[in-house]
């Protein structure tokens, strides 16, 4: 994700100069702005003017979306994410002090999602409207694959970008940061034709890199050649890749299937024969501390992943189940996030978030029961409302099954019935 472009003007007027522009459109009155402004004078926790005009039903998101498509403004990144409502002032401000600091001052979108002030997808939505661009889905998208080669495919690697499909004034290229001139002047120069800029996911646009150089490479190691301690690791690679929340070992009759959980959705990862059935859920119990001796009853364990390539590890809480083609195991990759959402953040409309704190969180005694599928925001919104509670002069202890985020002030306890701690 880009730094912030346009440095040369002021964050200041880029509020009153779209303004003007939605007055002189029509799609606000001056009687209606005024009143925001008032509302907007008086709200204990600040918000951007064009947010307050839409709470207040004058205009809609679409609307101002398409007015500044249609009007387009030099504006900074952060202004424009702070002004539209993706990130608050007060994270722009932390992310920006943020890059001061780091060598070579990372990239701001790049700095705003690795601190879980927006989601990728979130910071791909605005980057679009930002330049007026659309965005690519690679996970539906059709790739005009004759657009590949090694050469291009080292390029696009190193740049992240996949060239979709050619088009009348030139070849329609998603790039994970569109804007970054550099990579648009590569792919321009590797693909010899004009460059028509979208966006696209960064994790998509690298599965789909990967996906290619595998399909492709012509001294892939066989199957056989493989440990199996190597088969598990990329197992365990690809779904970090592609942003699983679950990963699903199923031996079958005939096959061991993989299946990862994707945005809630199943889908296929990859088949082994049964040879390598017994070999892969042997590593992975071993590693989640689980009985390998133990075949019959239902077991549960706990996988610390070290990625080699990013020295990061990731927390998988691993369960076991007994079928009558073997042993399933359903691997569940929690997402352990550095920030913690705030309260206000967590996605509740206005009315049910002050019901909750008001009637829930801000009362002496009671139980609160959060529930929801899975990938809902359960554990989220938990902590989120943990955090909100914390206080110098208040007392919390948890009891957690395990504890996916630490709270600095909260004493939290991971919770273990094999030793009798429950």
């Amino acid at each position: 994700m880009s730094n912030e472009p346009n440095s040369h003007d002021s964050e200041a007027a880029f509020p009153e100069a779209f303004l003007h522009i939605l007055l002189e459109q029509g799609l606000i009155d001056e009687v209606q702005l005024k009143y925001a402004q008032r509302v907007q004078t008086k709200l204990e926790l600040a918000k951007p003017i064009l947010i307050v005009l839409c709470d207040l039903g004058y205009i809609t998101n679409n609307q101002l979306v398409q007015a500044f498509r249609s009007h387009p403004i030099k504006v900074k990144l952060g202004c424009f994410l702070v002004e539209f409502g993706y990130i608050n002032a007060t994270d722009l401000h932390q992310a920006l002090a943020a890059q001061q600091q780091m060598p070579g001052h990372k990239r701001l979108g790049e700095i705003l999602i690795e601190r879980n002030l927006i989601s990728e997808s979130k910071m791909l939505e605005a980057l679009a409207d930002l330049v007026g661009i659309s965005v690519i889905d690679l996970s539906v998208a059709r790739v005009d694959m004759t657009l590949m080669s090694k050469q291009i495919l080292k390029s696009a690697n190193k740049h992240c970008f996949v060239p979709i499909e050619k088009q009348q004034n030139g070849v329609l290229v998603a790039f994970g940061d569109p804007l970054d001139s550099e990579a648009i002047e590569i792919a321009h120069r590797v693909l010899g034709t004009e460059i028509i800029p979208a966006a696209g996911r960064h994790s998509q646009i690298l599965r789909f890199l990967l996906n290619y150089e595998r399909n492709t490479s012509q001294d892939k190691k066989s199957l056989a050649e493989q440990s199996i301690v190597t088969i598990v690791n990329q197992i365990f690679d690809d779904a970090i890749l592609q942003e699983a929340s679950d990963i699903h070992i199923e031996p079958l009759e005939l096959k061991l299937r993989i299946r990862f959980r994707i945005d809630g959705l199943m889908a296929h990862y990859q088949d082994f024969s049964l040879e390598f059935a017994q070999g892969i859920i042997s590593r992975i119990k071993v590693i989640a501390g689980a009985d390998i001796a133990e075949k019959r009853r239902h077991q549960d364990g706990r996988v610390l992943y070290e990625q080699a390539a990013t020295n990061r590890v990731f927390d998988m809480r691993a369960s076991f189940f007994t079928t009558i083609n073997g042993e399933k195991i359903v691997l569940r990759l929690l997402n352990r996030k550095t920030e913690l959402l705030d309260i206000q953040e967590v996605g509740m409309a206005p009315l049910m978030l002050e019901r909750f704190v008001q009637d829930s969180l801000d009362v002496p005694t009671g139980v609160v029961i959060i529930t929801g599928p899975t990938g809902s925001g359960k554990t989220t919104t938990l902590y989120s409302a943990v955090d909100y509670l914390n206080a110098p002069e208040v007392s919390i202890v948890t009891a957690e099954d395990p504890v996916e985020y630490v709270i600095d002030g909260v004493a939290q306890c991971s919770i273990n019935p094999k030793i009798n701690l429950t």
